[in-house]
């Protein structure tokens, strides 16, 4: 768990609508060194970053779940540790079962190849759009400024219960364009140091990868 000060919870809370730093000093009214201060402090507990629309870049959000129950999983992960355009792999627990959990990032058109390339049969695949969550707009967290972290809104848990059963189950999952975006060597530069610092200015950007920032 975090711990969050109220100046660095506003911060938070406003960098999800913000394209650069100042325009978080602006709404919060917070000094724009301390902000930048709160920002490269939060970066660097990982507390924030900033994440592509795998599908606009042609690839296929999935997660891959192996039942390693009744054998040993070290040499399992290790192969799947290999693999390219993995994210992350996790070991779950219940009380009777145990599994490891693959989340990658192949291209949609090869997702079946990239399957072919996994050295165990996974019992469940499911492709699909991650969800995050928003400190701005989320209903079932708030902030505690007496405990400098964030807790359970449990209040709100019937009020937020009635709202979803009243929808339209195709409108609780947010709708997002699909239409491919073409991306060359540069945008995925663009995109690797957005990831690691979303407020990365492209200037930075350029400097390091040795071209104008014109191009750029």
């Amino acid at each position: 768990m975090i711990s969050l000060q109220p100046k660095e919870w506003e911060v938070v809370r406003n960098i999800p609508t913000a394209v650069k730093v100042v325009q978080i000093a602006r709404r919060t009214g917070i000094p724009l060194p301390t902000v930048a201060r709160i920002v490269r402090r939060l970066r660097e507990r990982g507390a924030i970053s900033a994440i592509p629309r795998y599908s606009a870049l042609g690839l296929s959000f999935t997660a891959f779940l192996f039942d390693v129950t009744d054998v040993p999983y070290e040499g399992l992960a290790k192969r799947l540790e290999e693999l390219p355009y993995k994210l992350s792999i996790s070991v779950l627990r219940s009380f009777s079962r145990r599994y490891l959990l693959l989340v990658a990032m192949p291209p949609k058109d090869a997702l079946s190849d990239y399957m072919d390339m996994l050295p165990s049969e996974p019992c469940w695949v499911v492709s699909g759009q991650p969800l995050y969550w928003r400190p701005d707009i989320a209903k079932l967290t708030r902030y505690s400024a007496k405990y400098k972290v964030l807790v359970p809104a449990l209040s709100e848990v019937p009020k937020v219960l009635n709202e979803v059963i009243e929808k339209d189950p195709s409108q609780l999952v947010p709708r997002l364009r699909e239409e491919p975006v073409r991306v060359d060597v540069y945008d995925l530069w663009i995109l690797t140091y957005k990831q690691r610092y979303a407020f990365n200015k492209l200037r930075v950007i350029a400097d390091r990868i040795g071209i104008s920032k014109q191009l750029l």
